[in-house]
């Protein structure tokens, strides 16, 4: 159990890189250059990890500017992690990431919540917004795996139409809100907020018609107040992984 009052009222990383196709010319293999969301978002945590007592997390050879530093870290890790033009799956994530921190000298602890993660990770069923918040303080860092869902009026269902990864760089304790680095976003100004509110009459469906079976699910909003325009897409908060890296 995560009990909310042993956390700070809030928390942001400042330094976090936001690693944003609209800010940057990345160099990208054909394969992954439309779906890098979970190579860019673990990429962002790379960079900070490598500023803050972590150097060896990127080689000198990728260092000549920062253009190829991005493009040849974000390949590298889609490389690792299997990710395609499809994208890349939660369990090819965690462990490209733990390879590619393996192969660097260091070790890694990795945590996860949610139902996308296999048990090897596995440390709560469910991603509340406490144990999402406790793992961005210290030397932790964290990564949401987010769930587009379209509402098919017919059948009075949602029906999940693909993925998205984005970096955790703090949060506001009190309104359940995550301060969030998404490559999405136009901003050049991050963190996104993310809000987290618990969905209660929305029926959600994988891509393969069986129904999503975890008890408890969130819906992500851009609003405190829930004031959502509904467009018949909505994204759930799927799954959290959380790690540190450390030295052997």
């Amino acid at each position: 159990m995560h009990i909310r009052s042993t956390l700070p009222a809030w928390a942001y990383k400042r330094t976090m890189p936001n690693i944003n196709s609209d800010r940057y010319s990345l160099d990208l293999k054909p394969k992954i250059e439309s779906s890098c969301c979970g190579p860019i978002a673990t990429a962002n945590i790379i960079l900070y990890l490598a500023q803050h007592n972590c150097s060896r997390l990127i080689p000198l050879s990728y260092r000549l500017d920062e253009n190829y530093l991005l493009s040849k870290l974000i390949e590298t890790l889609g490389k690792e992690m299997d990710t395609t033009r499809s994208g890349t799956f939660s369990d090819g994530l965690t462990d490209g990431l733990e390879k590619y921190v393996k192969d660097r000298g260091y070790k890694i602890r990795i945590k996860s919540a949610g139902w996308p993660y296999s048990a090897k990770y596995k440390d709560e069923k469910v991603p509340y917004p406490e144990w999402i918040m406790q793992g961005v303080l210290g030397s932790y860092n964290s990564i949401l795996w987010i769930g587009i869902y379209e509402y098919n009026s017919a059948k009075n269902y949602y029906k999940r139409q693909g993925g998205h990864a984005v970096t955790v760089a703090g949060f506001i304790r009190d309104w359940d809100e995550l301060l969030v680095h998404d490559l999405r976003s136009s901003d050049s100004k991050p963190p996104d907020h993310y809000f987290l509110y618990k969905i209660k009459d929305k029926k959600l469906i994988h891509k393969d018609g069986e129904p999503v079976q975890a008890s408890i699910c969130f819906e992500i909003s851009d609003d405190p107040l829930y004031n959502r325009k509904d467009n018949g897409k909505i994204e759930v908060l799927e799954g959290a992984l959380s790690f540190e890296v450390t030295p052997k």
